[in-house]
């Protein structure tokens, strides 16, 4: 056996290979003599598959691929967020939206536990409360200004800029007001595009939807379901459940439904909320987008047209209610200025924000008053001897009360 000095000493002293002098011209003349015939293209799908050999030793691994083929784009479990990014890249939009609404009612849903104890609720939205329809109009224009039409029942709300009115058409009650928080798209329709990120088993009702009735043929819809355990309630586990209709031809989702057969009082599956989704129609009159507002609904905020006219997108209205008449010190705070005011509840300001505003309001007397607010979205009511309340420069609002 030779050293290793001796084996490097033998590699050190072999010449170098050196190739024939014909060889490169050789390679590309049979280069030029290969005809490479055209890719194959599928007819149905807009790639080639290619040449699949499997060893005999590689079976497993074949069946493991073509299991993967079979659940993984066609099968089982679906994810759609590409029809969420559709809803949101629409520039008109009609949402049909159902819920239950009325008063909250009285609901056992274990026997064995105190009606106060969670999760048997005392007082919770039920399935005999009616489901009410509120429908949303919603466009937006080349210039990037978005307009709302919400229509429940005799209720009219319509949004543009920061501008709402409310109009009550049975009652005649009208309510302007700031609304630095405008609706966006992805708001209204949350419920629905936070469910799209889940994934949906085929359902098995796949013709028919609960109530209410649909607005819009359901034929051809692909119809998907998706179901959340909920908490045991002595030897009943509720079952809380999404199911979905997804036309695939133009790729919205056209129907959602929320149900849940948690009550046992209520047997069966009942459904709390219902979206459906539409293009706006053309023969939907754009007319109804426009709204006026009346001197005496800014008299109602204690402002001149001429003030309103400068005033900014982010300015906001804030409403403070609770003991008529109860003596009130108000601090606006801003990190580079601050106001004090000092009225008497009911009472509303206007404020245009340059930053992150605090508002305190307390009772002059140190004494715990009802109080209430209401301010962009949100609207509280609630007792204590001061209530702050804090909006963002988005518009998002929150209120805590002290005592």
């Amino acid at each position: 056996m030779l050293s290793d000095s001796q084996i490097a000493g033998r590699l050190t002293s072999t010449p170098v290979p050196v190739p024939p002098a014909d060889l490169l011209a050789d390679l590309k003349r049979d280069l030029r003599q290969i005809q490479i015939p055209p890719p194959r293209t599928h007819r149905r799908l807009s790639f080639a598959w290619p040449t699949l050999r499997w060893p005999l030793t590689g079976l497993a691994g074949a069946l493991c691929f073509v299991l993967l083929l079979l659940f993984q784009p066609f099968g089982g479990a679906r994810s759609f967020a590409g029809a969420g990014d559709l809803i949101r890249s629409v520039r008109s939009l009609h949402v049909i939206q159902h819920e239950r609404s009325g008063s909250p009612q009285m609901v056992l849903r274990d026997p064995s536990q105190n009606i106060n104890a969670w999760p048997n609720f005392s007082t919770s939205v039920h399935p005999a409360n009616p489901l009410v329809r509120t429908d949303i109009h919603y466009k937006i224009s080349d210039q990037g200004l978005a307009q709302w039409l919400t229509i429940r029942g005799s209720e009219r709300t319509w949004n543009q800029r920061n501008w709402e009115l409310y109009e009550n058409s049975q009652t005649g009650e009208r309510r302007f007001r700031l609304n630095s928080a405008q609706p966006r798209l992805d708001t209204v329709v949350a419920p629905a595009l936070n469910s799209l990120r889940s994934q949906f088993i085929p359902s098995s009702q796949t013709a028919a939807s609960s109530e209410p009735e649909p607005q819009v043929g359901l034929e051809g819809c692909w119809v998907g379901e998706r179901r959340d355990p909920g908490l045991q309630l002595g030897e009943h586990t509720p079952d809380w459940s999404t199911r979905l209709w997804h036309d695939a031809a133009t790729g919205w989702i056209r129907r959602m439904e929320w149900m849940s057969n948690d009550y046992l009082t209520n047997s069966g599956w009942w459904v709390f909320q219902t979206m459906e989704f539409h293009p706006l129609p053309e023969t939907f009159d754009r007319r109804q987008f426009e709204f006026e507002v009346q001197d005496s609904d800014l008299r109602s905020l204690g402002l001149t047209w001429d003030e309103l006219s400068r005033l900014s997108a982010s300015a906001f209205s804030i409403e403070f209610t609770g003991s008529t008449n109860s003596n009130v010190q108000i601090l606006i705070q801003e990190p580079h200025r601050r106001r004090e005011i000092n009225g008497l509840l009911p009472c509303v300001l206007v404020h245009d924000p340059s930053d992150a505003t605090e508002i305190h309001l307390r009772f002059t007397d140190g004494l715990a008053h009802s109080v209430g607010a209401r301010v962009n979205g949100i609207h509280m009511e609630t007792s204590g001897r001061s209530l702050r309340v804090r909006v963002l420069p988005s518009g998002e609002a929150s209120a805590r009360s002290e005592y």
